[in-house]
């Protein structure tokens, strides 16, 4: 796959925010919702963003880039866009959250007035549990060698419920 991400060096005209979103590290055994570095192009509050994934995600001596999908939801009448940054390599740790994936994955909610990320709240922690689990069983029925989607629509029924506990937020929210 090819990497699709843009790079802004530190600087003092781009500035730097914390962003929350949802880290399933293999590391842990529940997903937790974490603040990831974020760079902005300019002082503006319309400012596209750009995430720094690599600060979140581990083993980067045995597998140093990290990989990128746009994802669409469907849940009815509501169209919801995410960004999901992962690794995957066959010698990455095994994660115990997700079946037959190993490696870290963490999913940002991207705007629907400013075409960038941004925070997650309540509502996109369901649907990043729903994503992160539909994504895992697509990813893995893949090739090793295969090539990556660079984007993944899903149509989330309405019945269907996530179940998440509050308190896995953390202090973030």
């Amino acid at each position: 796959m090819v990497n699709t991400r843009i790079y802004i060096l530190p600087s003092s005209s781009s500035p730097e925010l914390r962003l929350r979103c949802r880290l399933y590290s293999a590391s842990y055994c529940r997903p937790q919702q974490v603040a990831m570095l974020t760079r902005c192009a300019n002082i503006s509050r319309n400012a596209t963003r750009y995430p720094v994934a690599e600060s979140m995600l581990q083993d980067a001596a045995l597998q140093p880039y990290v990989h990128n999908c746009q994802i669409t939801v469907h849940e009815g009448r509501r169209t919801y866009h995410y960004c999901i940054f992962f690794k995957w390599h066959c010698r990455l740790r095994a994660n115990a959250m997700l079946d037959k994936f190993q490696g870290d994955v963490v999913i940002m909610k991207i705007g629907t007035w400013v075409l960038s990320v941004v925070n997650m709240c309540v509502r996109d922690i369901a649907i990043a549990d729903y994503i992160v689990s539909r994504f895992t069983q697509c990813i893995s029925r893949l090739p090793r060698k295969g090539r990556l989607p660079r984007s993944v629509t899903f149509v989330k029924p309405m019945h269907t419920c996530v179940h998440y506990n509050l308190q896995s937020l953390g202090s973030h929210m």
